[in-house]
């Protein structure tokens, strides 16, 4: 049998009360009434945007480009309120339709972009929803639960979707309550989207079991999480002498320890906080009925309402206590007595007050007798500003304890004098934690709300989700390919923390969190966790992850130098470290920045830690940047290391002369590349000369200049990310070449990585070798990313360039490397000791191939022939712009900052989205803040950003404290786009220095689509669609050579077929969802789904299914249908047309594609000759060259787009399968799960398409 939904509230009490908040009650922000359309509010100009509506918005960060600190900057901030301490939590229907009855505001949004305020409510009865002020009579006011079809969330109405203020309102807060036989709309947008979720889940739950809602909320005391609380609480009760009764409790740490064995997150003193503020109501609460009869509570205590008022005397005695109490009050101002006498079992107590009104003199003299123990006091005390003596004296069971106070006001002296300390029985009996206790505050503290209103979302309103509820969840939300019964099962086993449920195969709210918190729903794809990309290409295709002055664990002019900097640098993932060789003392090299302070290290322990952990991260080739500044004798000491250490290790193969390439990491795994100078080929001397390379010495003449020029710069930023000082307008020569002797034996060592000096593009595309190496200083190499970013990127397909950062950065701070590697440079050398938001991005970017160091570049960048500009801000040729959508839904644990100066743990969070990559990708957006949260702050907004060259991509999560003194950073994640894995996801944060944030995390939802969603996402870039009326098709440039550009012209039939098909396919999924009600993230599983919610009959049967015996799945009526479902068989049947075109006709057009780019690229060698032949000369010449990329980026890219549009539709027609047997709307029954899969993987599939990611 299952258990019934609900969560635990006695029916007897909600008809008292309507419909009570039960045992665990809702939280201000669903009571309250708002009525503000300020920062916040889900109707403003741009929600989430954290800006006052007449207000300038937030300025933009330059940490997108450079500095990862907000210190300084104008501040503008919007502010939501989550629960508090002592407010209660959403977990359960009960409390949804309890707040739905006490009733909230909404607005209504009508088709002609007014909006009405109007105060919602549920009638008592449970069976109609009400609304005022209205011009309606009050009985049409109203809505009829019975009538209601459907509740449909976000702004998936066409009223919303046409509405000239759709941009204004938040998708998070809107809902739609579809009604009637004509299938009306009532479009309302709620004050948060706490207060949404409220309503569509209490609406949802009434359409479910209508009149029988009360007996289902009532039935459900018996389940799962009570009975699973119950039971914990009784393996934990402690016995007290009396058998072990459990009404007696447990103690108060063995409640913590229940508490923070299921949220290990939450502080102890708050657990201990919140059960002795439960006592100290609960006594509270007997102190103001101790005044009736058979009272057998030992405190008396008057609430706060009766204070100044009479109070009736009355006498009574309670079972096995004996109190008797006598009062006499008067009005404010006058005189009040009481006097009481009490004999307890074993016990005597005797108290005598009297107090006169405020100002006045009060007396207290108690002497009480306890069971083997006396205790005295003497109180006296006056009023504000006079003095105050207490005495107490106690002797407890074998030990004495005195305490003496004396104490003065504000300013003056207290002192305390104490002996000894004693456990009595009472202080026994205040730290125990009943049942009841401890349930209430676990509700409190363990119930996430977001994450009840997620699970009734896909369990129908039950209160668990059963295997098929958690089928469809993975399959749908999470993108979990090849899911079965047998599958959830496992996942219950699992996570669900009661054993009835694990028996039953049902997944509770608290298992649903255990799952949702656990490695299997982490934004980090796993399948990233090893190296998973081809590994097989050129180095020269690879970004390496490098550092800078490896030795240097401080700044780059006076810090030390230490064996422990390449320690750190290897354990992370590092391939490539530099080594400052010169003469040291007694013949050994030593490894410092030369003309600088920095102390040495011996060169022989710096290979022996090069040798120890080399590979103990990564087997793929590490590259040794040896600067030799050493003489020829000390140049053998140097030789006789490097093979002694390293021995077979070290790479000295021959170099291939004809090749145009360098080898693969493949081929040089678990080899030592040596980059450093080297004498010229056929050379017969012992040593030679060769140019010098001093990075030390070009620092020192740079400093030198910055001086002479008006004293340094500045030392980077804080948060790491420094730039390079602004002091120096222009470049100060380089310091002049030195020659100096090298060993022939040592330069023999070097072969795949000579070091040579840049000169020009045009050199380097005509001498430079494949094995030939250059570095860059930071400022050249960003001056030629913003002149010559085409000939960079060509650059760097064939020749490894290496980009140290600027000599001014003495603090050792950080360039951004994405401003090099969006121009393809392999290695931007990082300074490891320095963290912050430069190298956040570093190390999260190199995380994505198994942390092996190597990361492949962007295709476009790697492509012998095509067009990329590193700055481009629009769309890249043949790369279609994807939609990352964001819900930044609540976070957890959150600390307070660690630099903060503020007392207490409170924090005021907000959280800030970053996308880095090329600049057409650079954005941000920040949530609102909530006050006073860290523990489970729900922001609930979501954002969307285009992303046009996915593969350079980065998200970075940042979370900060908006009332903070001295540090606002509280912590990051930063991730590859690449990495993301869609659906419901936990962010775990880190701190400055990249180390892992105890349980702090958010809680987000992603999703990836198309430019205007259709089809399950792809790594790689998705087709660009606009609407039919505003088409553009791929444009062909002319080269102004006529062989060429005759070749190029029989493309563009093609090119606009496949444009059509593939759009038209997308547009018809884009209608076909709008129909179906659902995001523009939904796939069309989720459609289906959705659909199959609102297509019952007057009986109950379906009036459509779905015929599933052929390829295409048709949808056919089951008789009269309404217009709206009349609407969506005929936008089916018109998608399914497109898909079929897309199916059979794609092959063909894709194969004509290509071959325009086969012909086109055999005129690629003679292309210059060509042109010039034509009379082209100069510029134009050049011109034609970059046509001629363009051209062939743009044929490769749109027959990409065409073979990927192939296969979203075959995932699409799997999804519409599989759903449509989920959801009962198969023609011929549901069949079995196991046929069922079967049958969706055996349909016809593309070959080299990205595989579905599978179950953990």
């Amino acid at each position: 049998m299952k258990p019934s939904p609900g969560n635990g509230v006695n029916l007897q009490t909600h008809r008292e009360e309507l419909v009570s908040n039960g045992g665990c009650g809702m939280s201000d922000t669903v009571t309250a009434v708002q009525t503000d359309t300020g920062p916040g509010s889900p109707m403003t100009d741009k929600p989430g945007a954290g800006g006052d509506t007449d207000a300038k918005g937030i300025p933009r960060r330059s940490s997108i480009i450079k500095d990862g600190s907000r210190a300084g900057r104008e501040r503008k901030k919007t502010v939501s309120f989550s629960s508090s301490l002592s407010e209660r939590k959403i977990s359960s229907a009960a409390d949804c339709i309890s707040a739905m009855v006490r009733g909230t505001e909404l607005r209504k949004v009508r088709s002609n972009s007014r909006v009405y305020q109007r105060y919602y409510l549920l009638e008592s009865s449970l069976q109609a929803l009400r609304w005022e002020p209205s011009k309606k009579e009050s009985d049409k006011a109203r809505i009829a639960v019975s009538s209601i079809r459907e509740v449909r969330t976000g702004r998936n109405t066409e009223t919303f979707r046409t509405n000239s203020i759709y941009d204004q309102i938040s998708e998070d807060c809107a809902f739609s309550i579809i009604y009637g036989e004509t299938y009306e709309a009532l479009d309302l947008v709620a004050n948060s989207a706490e207060v949404a979720n409220v309503w569509v889940t209490g609406l949802r739950y009434l359409i479910l079991y209508g009149k029988h809602a009360m007996d289902m909320i009532a039935s459900s005391e018996d389940s799962l999480r009570l009975v699973w609380l119950a039971e914990m609480f009784s393996s934990k009760v402690v016995s007290n002498g009396l058998g072990g009764r459990e009404e007696e409790g447990i103690s108060l740490r063995s409640a913590v320890g229940l508490i923070k064995s299921v949220n290990p997150g939450v502080r102890s003193g708050k657990v201990e906080r919140r059960f002795k503020e439960l006592h100290r109501i609960k006594e509270r609460t007997r102190g103001a009925r101790t005044t009736g009869v058979g009272t057998d509570v030992g405190a008396v205590a008057l609430p706060e309402a009766m204070v100044g008022t009479s109070v009736v005397a009355g006498a009574g005695t309670g079972s096995g206590d004996g109190i008797e109490v006598v009062g006499k009050g008067d009005g404010a101002g006058t005189r009040t007595e009481v006097v009481g006498k009490g004999d307890g079992a074993g016990t005597r107590t005797e108290v005598v007050g009297k107090g006169d009104g405020a100002g006045t003199r009060t007396e207290v003299v108690g002497k009480g007798d306890g069971a083997g123990t006396r205790t005295e006091v003497v109180g006296k005390g006056d009023g504000a500003g006079t003095r105050t003596e207490v005495v107490g004296k106690g002797d407890g069971a074998g030990t004495r304890t005195e305490v003496v106070g004396k104490g003065d006001g504000a300013g003056t002296r207290t002192e305390v004098v104490g002996k000894g300390n004693s456990d009595n029985r009472r202080g026994e009996i205040e730290d125990r934690v009943t049942k009841e206790e401890f349930i209430e505050v676990f509700h409190e503290l363990c119930t996430r709300p977001e994450i009840y209103f997620l699970l009734v979302q896909f369990s129908s309103n039950k209160e668990f989700l059963d295997t098929k509820d958690l089928m469809k969840f993975l399959e749908a939300e999470q993108g979990v390919a090849q899911v079965t019964e047998d599958t959830s099962l496992e996942l219950i086993q699992s996570h669900e923390p009661s054993e009835e449920g694990r028996r039953q195969g049902c997944l509770s709210l608290d298992g649903f969190t255990s799952y949702l918190t656990s490695m299997e729903c982490h934004l980090f794809d796993p399948e990233h966790s090893k190296m998973c990309q081809d590994m097989s290409q050129p180095l020269s295709h690879y970004y390496i992850n490098s550092s800078h002055n490896t030795y240097l664990i401080e700044d780059q002019f006076r810090g030390p130098s230490d064996i422990t900097g390449y320690i750190r640098a290897l354990k992370m993932g590092c391939r490539c470290v530099e080594v400052d060789v010169w003469d040291g003392p007694d013949d050994e090299p030593v490894v410092y920045t030369g003309y600088t302070l920095t102390s040495p290290v011996l060169f022989r322990c710096v290979l022996d830690v090069i040798g120890c952990f080399s590979f103990a991260a990564s087997e793929c080739p590490l590259i040794l940047c040896l600067e030799n500044h050493c003489s020829p004798c000390q140049q053998r000491v140097m030789l006789q290391h490097l093979r002694r250490i390293l021995g077979e290790r070290l790479y000295t193969g021959p170099i291939g002369e004809g090749e145009g390439y360098l080898p693969s990491p493949h081929a040089l795994r678990g080899k030592i590349l040596l980059k450093g100078q080297k004498l010229k080929e056929g050379c017969g001397d012992t040593e030679g000369d060769v140019t010098d390379e001093d990075e030390g010495a070009e620092m020192c003449q740079r400093m030198k200049a910055g001086n002479s020029e008006g004293g340094g710069g500045e030392g980077g930023q804080k948060g790491g990310g420094g730039g390079v000082t602004s002091s120096v307008k222009t470049l100060t020569p380089a310091p002049p070449s030195k020659r100096f002797h090298l060993l022939k034996e040592l330069s023999d060592l070097v072969t795949l990585c000579k070091s040579v000096r840049f000169t020009d593009f045009q050199k380097s595309f005509s001498t430079q070798k494949p094995w030939e190496f250059c570095s860059f200083n930071e400022t050249l190499a960003v001056r030629c990313a913003s002149e010559r970013p085409g000939d960079f990127v060509n650059y760097n397909k064939r020749f490894l360039s290496r980009v140290y950062p600027s000599a001014m950065r003495i603090d050792s701070s950080n360039m951004n490397p994405q401003d090099l590697w969006k121009c393809g440079c392999q290695i931007v050398a990082m300074n490891y000791q320095t963290p912050g938001l430069m190298m956040d991005l570093n190390i999260a970017w190199f995380r994505q191939n198994g942390n092996c160091g190597y990361v492949l570049r962007p295709t476009i960048m790697r492509q012998e022939v095509s067009y990329f500009s590193a700055n481009t801000r629009e769309s890249v040729p043949g790369v279609s712009p994807q939609l990352l959508h964001v819900k930044v839904i609540s976070g957890q644990n959150l600390p307070r900052p660690c630099g903060s100066g503020a007392k207490g743990d409170v924090v005021d969070p907000y959280v800030y989205v970053e996308i880095h990559g090329i600049p057409a990708d650079c954005a941000e957006r920040r949530t609102r803040t909530v006050v006073e949260n860290g523990d489970n702050p729900i922001f609930d907004e979501s954002f969307e950003f285009q992303i046009n060259l996915p593969e350079l991509a980065m998200v970075r999560f940042v979370v900060l404290d908006d009332e903070f003194i001295g540090d606002e950073f509280i912590g990051q994640y930063t991730i590859p786009l690449e990495c993301l894995q869609p659906g419901y996801r936990h962010v775990p944060l880190q701190s400055l220095m990249g180390e892992d944030l105890p349980y702090a995390r958010l809680f987000v939802h992603v999703a990836l689509t198309n430019r205007r969603g259709g089809g399950k996402s792809h790594k790689r870039g998705l087709s660009v669609r606009k609407a039919r009326r505003g088409r553009e098709y791929a444009a062909l440039r002319d080269l102004g050579v006529k062989a060429l550009d005759d070749v190029f012209k029989m493309a563009a039939p093609s090119l606009k077929e496949a444009t059509d098909m593939r759009e038209n396919m997308q547009n018809s999924v884009a209608v076909f969802r709008d129909l179906c009600g659902v995001s523009a993230v939904a796939n069309l599983m989720q459609c289906v789904l959705a659909l199959g919610a609102r297509v019952s009959g007057a009986d109950g049967a379906p009036l459509l299914l779905f015929e599933l015996k052929e390829q295409y799945p048709s949808m056919e009526s089951q008789g009269p249908l309404p217009d709206v479902l009349r609407r969506v068989v005929s936008t089916y049947e018109m998608m399914i047309q497109a898909s079929r075109a897309v199916i059979e006709l794609s092959d063909g057009v894709y194969d004509r594609i290509l071959q325009i780019q086969t012909t086109a690229m055999e005129f690629h060698d003679k292309l210059k000759p060509m042109a010039v032949k034509e009379g082209l000369k100069g510029r134009k010449v050049t011109r034609a060259v970059e046509s001629f990329s363009w051209n062939i980026t743009i044929l490769k890219g749109q027959a990409d787009l065409l073979k990927r549009a192939k296969t979203e539709v075959q995932e699409n027609i799997k999804q519409v399968h599989y759903a449509a047997l989920t959801s009962n709307l198969s023609k011929g029954g549901t069949g079995e799960t196991t046929h069922t899969r079967r049958s969706l993987d055996a349909l016809p599939s593309m070959s080299g398409t990205a595989p579905a990611r599978s179950f953990p």
